[in-house]
């Protein structure tokens, strides 16, 4: 009895160890950026395409990777042959995968966003290459992506020129269509000209969708007064008006690919995005909730063409953000875990066990149902790796509630809000130091300095007149060292 009940000890011990190990990476047989999806919790599809750039053309098409949710592969479904597909997409619902990819063609000034749809019971294109952009002419587009609106809706946009008129530079658009890719529509353009300026500069636009409100959130790299930032607009679906758009990164963005976008639920957003401050390459995360908008410094360590991913973990009510860190000559990828309620961030951990000599381009997903992550990444050996893992087995020792930049303020709602003419800022210094109070019209444009200095801890009012300014939207924006936040106000007269 004794010698079984020790066996049951060791047994029991054995699969505490082995569950507290970091899963084992696995590859997949190709050579550019992975992105995929999860099929339920069963099988993961992993997007790949031989071919990202176009002068590489030993490409074989498009192809998915059908695996379980080890890593191990289970077939292979041939998308499209074509050697000029660039950039693919892929996006499940209801047992069918949207996939959508640029057509290059042979001239980069003609090209087309194709999509198709793949049925998942049966592992077979149910709907092959239909050109999802609108027929305006030649025209070149970049950077497609997939939202999901609804059991029978689904919205593809993308960065190019449409040719509409006026608007003839690039821009973002996107289009409706059902689960059989009918268009429910032309192409609409989402990104916003009022801030003087309709060249996004390849803004890889990124989408999050409030059903509860039926409002879809766009964000877009644009140049403003010389430099990009990241702007932000609502489209409501059930009017089809758009708000003006709004900059939410605090410096220039360093890099196209340079932010990602996440919701963990219909209150909340996550940006995340590299910048550039004092000559050094940074990575912020910026949070959205209520229209209030709230910036932390993630790291003041990454590669110039940082590459963020950002993924909701609903078990520990965190954020994990993976992003390129450049060693010597060579890339490799770190994480850190933010927490949007205590809005406290991790120390930082390595992902990927290899390195590569050119940016890793991660692609990072939550399985809702095992609770766990998987990153992919491109190779030193220029293949397709992947790590599966979860926050508490792989950020074993990490204090995940250390918070290595103090939280050292809270600003406010102003009140009165709506005013006229004038309303009080009030806002909490938890650590002194030299903070910056500003107020900027809804084009980003900075009118007026409230405060600038250094504050000592406890409460600070502040009160603006706006007398001398037309009705409108106004904002208010604090700012530290090394943290930021925003408030909105209107101005009724």
């Amino acid at each position: 009895m004794k010698t079984l009940f020790y066996l049951l000890v060791v047994f029991f011990l054995f699969l505490k160890i082995n569950y507290s190990q970091v899963y084992s990476t696995f590859d997949i047989d190709g050579k550019s950026a992975c992105t995929f999806d999860i099929d339920y919790g069963t099988n993961v599809y992993y997007y790949k395409t031989e071919n990202y750039f176009l002068h590489d053309t030993d490409s074989s098409g498009l192809v998915i990777t059908k695996t379980d949710f080890n890593g191990k592969q289970i077939k292979t479904i041939p998308v499209n042959n074509n050697i000029f597909c660039q950039s693919p997409v892929i996006k499940i619902s209801n047992n069918r995968a949207f996939i959508v990819w640029r057509d290059a063609g042979s001239l980069t000034f003609n090209s087309h966003i194709m999509g198709s749809v793949l049925d998942l019971t049966v592992d077979t294109l149910l709907i092959k290459d239909v050109k999802l952009n609108s027929n305006f002419g030649d025209s070149e587009r970049f950077a497609p992506e997939i939202e999901i609106i609804n059991d029978t809706t689904v919205f593809y946009y993308w960065t190019g020129n449409e040719g509409l008129s006026g608007h003839a530079s690039e821009s973002i658009y996107g289009r409706f269509f059902n689960y059989i890719l009918e268009p429910l529509g032309d192409a609409i353009l989402l990104s916003d000209s009022s801030h003087n300026s309709i060249d996004v500069k390849f803004g890889m636009a990124k989408t999050i969708y409030d059903s509860s409100s039926e409002i879809l959130n766009i964000f877009w790299i644009d140049d403003f007064e010389g430099s990009r930032k990241i702007f932000h607009r609502k489209y409501d679906l059930k009017s089809g008006e758009f708000n003006r758009g709004q900059i939410i990164s605090l410096n220039s963005v360093n890099d196209l690919y340079s932010f990602d976008v996440k919701t963990p639920d219909e209150t909340f957003m996550a940006v995340a995005w590299g910048g550039e401050n004092g000559g050094k390459d940074i990575l912020y995360l910026t949070t959205i909730s209520h229209d209030v908008y709230r910036t932390t410094l993630i790291s003041d360590d990454v590669a110039p063409n940082v590459f963020p991913k950002i993924e909701y973990d609903d078990s520990y009510d965190n954020i994990l953000i993976s992003y390129d860190k450049k060693k010597g000559n060579n890339y490799k990828i770190f994480g850190k875990v933010f927490n949007p309620r205590s809005k406290e961030v991790s120390t930082e951990v390595q992902i990927s066990d290899d390195f590569n000599s050119n940016n890793s381009w991660p692609f990072l997903k939550f399985n809702t149902l095992t609770g766990e992550f998987i990153c992919t990444w491109i190779s030193s050996d220029d293949k397709i790796r992947g790590k599966i893992f979860n926050l508490e087995n792989y950020f074993v020792g990490v204090d995940k509630t250390k918070n290595e930049i103090p939280f050292d303020f809270e600003l406010h709602q102003n009140y009165p809000n709506p005013f006229n003419p004038t309303t009080t800022i009030e806002f909490e210094v938890s650590n002194s130091g030299y903070f910056e109070l500003k107020v900027f019209n809804i084009l980003g444009k900075e009118i007026k300095t409230l405060y600038k200095g250094n504050a000592e801890v406890g409460n600070h009012k502040i009160v603006f007149n706006g007398e001398n300014l037309a009705s409108g939207t106004y904002f208010f924006r604090l700012k530290s060292k090394d943290l930021e936040k925003t408030i909105k106000t209107l101005l009724v007269k």
